[in-house]
């Protein structure tokens, strides 16, 4: 097979660009870049340095007519706002001479990236996109895509790496049992691994299944360190991270893990929600809904947005707006089980017991081939106050090794079960012991 070679890649910054794909990439996230502004900006960080008459831009960008007027104002001002380039007086990558056109200011690398198979490569980027946004909706989509661009190109350590991440959020999302998930995750990890040896990314993967499944802190802990001793920006090891310091009652740094994942990939919903979430855990209930809020009126369909702005609220005393957010992410994540399964909480949380009870029915009552989320079962009986039955069920997650326990540590939703020997030996039994004695009773729930 004859590689296909890339001849313009021309990364400036935080930023990757492909003019012969037309796409653009932010720190390995896809932006939604349109043709025009893909071309504009190709044609500048090919001049750098140069100063651009806006004529001749007219003439790259409509070379059939003169466009209408300001329609070059409006194009530079959306690449500006693409670029986060917003700040008159201190541009980064394009500034403006006024009329005598435009400039690009960032130095720009161009180089060829050996591609071994184009197709694989068109099927590893769509299966990404998929993945970044988190979503149930996709995942499966994601986890076909990855698996294509292997078919084509089984030496596609990424597109193994995808694999991996595509079963671990499978699981994350009790789509599939955690064992299988799991147990999928390491095996496309591990072969990345074979293809590229110490694969950063890879490193994550298996960190994640350290972390979640096997419950090893220590393998996660260092797996995290070597990937991001290699790729000190990489976000997705920042996350795995923060989770490990939730797991480990080491909540602050959770913070401050997570804020770092934020700041080296600002443009993402689900790290934007990912923080409201732990803020909500560090009991910075405020902060928690503040955050979210701005999450939210950003992105008004995602359904771990809405979530974890809940969360917050419901720990504020503000109930009924929490309902109406976990029912909102209900919907948009078309019933998924964990949205659900928060929603039917809520329910039996502020006395709507026939919905809750019609919620356990649903979670509990699947075919013998689908994954009950025992979390989630636990969590509606605690709501309900059936105080016996929810931790039956939180055992069995934690026989399942559900990602989810590994929250009980912290989360504020159990704190009238942290004296109940029954719940502390859970806790063990999980590798968790409960450091968060001393938050107990600072949220409105717990009294």
């Amino acid at each position: 097979m004859q590689p296909t070679i890339h001849d313009h890649i021309i990364t400036f910054g935080e930023f990757v660009l492909h003019p012969d794909t037309g796409e653009l990439y932010r720190r390995g996230h896809r932006l939604k870049a349109g043709p025009q502004q893909i071309t504009f900006l190709t044609f500048l960080a090919e001049n750098e340095g140069k100063r651009i008459a806006k004529e001749i831009i007219e003439d790259r960008l409509w070379p059939e007519g003169r466009p209408t007027k300001n329609r070059l104002n409006v194009l530079v001002s959306s690449v500006w706002s693409l670029l986060g380039d917003t700040n008159r007086s201190r541009r980064k990558y394009i500034a403006s001479l006024g009329r005598e056109g435009y400039c690009f200011i960032h130095p720009v690398s161009g180089n060829r990236v050996i591609i071994n198979d184009q197709k694989a490569e068109e099927y590893f980027r769509a299966g990404k996109h998929y993945l970044d946004k988190r979503q149930e909706s996709g995942l499966r989509d994601s986890a076909l895509l990855f698996k294509k661009a292997i078919d084509c190109d089984p030496s596609h350590a990424l597109a193994w790496v995808g694999l991996a991440d595509a079963n671990i959020m499978m699981a994350i999302h009790c789509m599939v049992a955690p064992e299988e998930a799991f147990s999928r995750a390491r095996s496309a990890a591990l072969e990345a691994l074979k293809v590229q040896p110490n694969l950063p990314e890879a490193l994550t993967s298996i960190g994640w299944v350290h972390l979640c499944y096997e419950r090893d802190w220590h393998a996660a802990n260092s797996a995290f360190d070597s990937a991001l001793r290699a790729i000190p920006d990489y976000y997705f090891a920042y996350n795995g991270q923060a989770l490990l310091e939730i797991a480990m009652g080491r909540i602050a740094e959770s913070v401050s893990s997570m804020q770092t994942a934020h700041t080296y990939r600002a443009i993402s919903v689900p790290l934007d929600a990912l923080l409201c979430h732990t803020l909500y855990l560090a009991r910075r209930f405020t902060e928690s809904v503040e955050t979210g809020m701005r999450v939210v009126e950003f992105s008004p369909t995602s359904s771990i947005a809405h979530a974890s702005l809940a969360l917050g609220l419901l720990q504020l005393g503000r109930f009924s707006e929490a309902l109406l957010h976990f029912d909102t992410a209900r919907i948009h994540s078309n019933d998924s089980r964990v949205y659900l399964g928060f929603w039917g909480y809520a329910c039996a949380l502020l006395g709507k017991r026939l919905q809750a009870e019609s919620v356990l029915r649903r979670l509990t009552d699947l075919p013998s081939h689908q994954y009950v989320p025992s979390y989630f079962a636990g969590l509606i009986h605690l709501g309900l106050d059936d105080r016996q039955q929810s931790l039956e069920w939180l055992a069995r997650a934690c026989d399942e090794r559900s990602h989810w326990i590994l929250f009980l540590n912290a989360d504020p939703i159990f704190d009238r079960l942290r004296d109940d020997g029954r719940f502390k030996a859970l806790l063990r039994k999980s590798g968790i012991e409960d450091t968060n004695t001393r938050q107990r009773g600072t949220g409105l729930l717990a009294r």
